[in-house]
């Protein structure tokens, strides 16, 4: 069984159930899990958190991160951080949960304060309602010209979008499971030498702490992160080494093959040996 969320928080959250109602439904799909779990024979799960649950039920269990395969980013060039400082982009969904409207707020409060940065964000929306919006808030906000979607590429492309970006932002809001998360995103920003501008939450934190160069802001405080991203841009020719040391050690630890191939096997050979006892 692979499981990369905590999906009993997902649906409570995505039925916008809240109280004892949504810790019941919690508990119920975390039951569920474990049943199937038993039955399939082993669990490969995205987070230590996730993986509690499986091995306080004495399921096989291992955890490999939602790392991305290393080989689509190992030949791929980027330029020094100072030459890409004020190119900012996001990857991710575009939806309330994973702060679009502070994407939005954060672009024109750029706008307004006179700073050269561009704001990408991916053309990519859960459902017609969200694009709508989106495009409600953006209007709203006098339609700031720093900002531009721009479509969304399959994953084995997302090393070259992020070629010619100094910046990735990871601003969802601290609900749900976002706070125990680590969004594929931040891996592939970190792969590529992407600084990174995010909202505080417990696992973002210690995942940019190891792997990136970042800037964290309280969710609510627009001026921060506009702060963090006029001081990066300041400071990007100091950055410059760094970041790409970072990199480097990203490219060589975060991966697919380095950190989570291995224990996979290990978890095939241990169900198959059990099998064949």
């Amino acid at each position: 069984y692979d499981v990369h969320e905590y999906y009993g928080l997902v649906y409570a959250e995505r039925l916008g159930i809240g109280g004892a109602p949504g810790r019941w439904l919690n508990r119920a799909v975390n039951r569920y899990q474990v049943r199937a779990a038993r039955r399939v024979g082993g669990v490969n799960a995205a987070a230590e958190g996730i993986a509690e649950l499986f091995k306080d039920a004495g399921v096989p269990v291992i955890v490999t991160l939602n790392a991305p395969l290393g080989a689509q980013f190992q030949g791929l060039e980027v330029a020094p951080f100072h030459e890409r400082a004020t190119k900012v982009v996001h990857i991710g969904t575009l939806n309330e949960s994973y702060g679009m409207r502070r994407l939005l707020r954060i672009a024109a409060a750029a706008q307004a304060r006179g700073l050269p940065h561009s704001f990408d964000f991916v053309d990519r929306f859960h459902n017609a309602s969200e694009r709508e919006a989106f495009e409600a808030c953006f209007a709203e906000l006098g339609r700031p010209s720093n900002v531009k979607l721009v479509p969304p590429r399959p994953a084995h492309q997302v090393g070259e979008l992020l070629a010619e970006y100094g910046v990735g932002l990871a601003v969802f809001t601290k609900a749900g499971q976002n706070n125990l998360a680590q969004p594929g995103k931040l891996f592939e920003y970190s792969l590529m030498g992407l600084a990174v501008v995010a909202t505080k939450a417990a696992a973002q934190e210690r995942f940019l702490d190891r792997w990136a160069v970042a800037r964290i802001c309280p969710e609510e405080q627009i001026e921060g992160f506009v702060d963090a991203l006029e001081e990066l841009a300041g400071q990007a020719s100091q950055l410059d080494g760094l970041i790409a040391e970072r990199m480097a050690t990203a490219r060589q630890q975060l991966t697919w093959e380095s950190i989570s191939s291995p224990k996979l096997m290990s978890l095939y050979r241990q169900l198959i040996n059990g099998a064949q006892a």
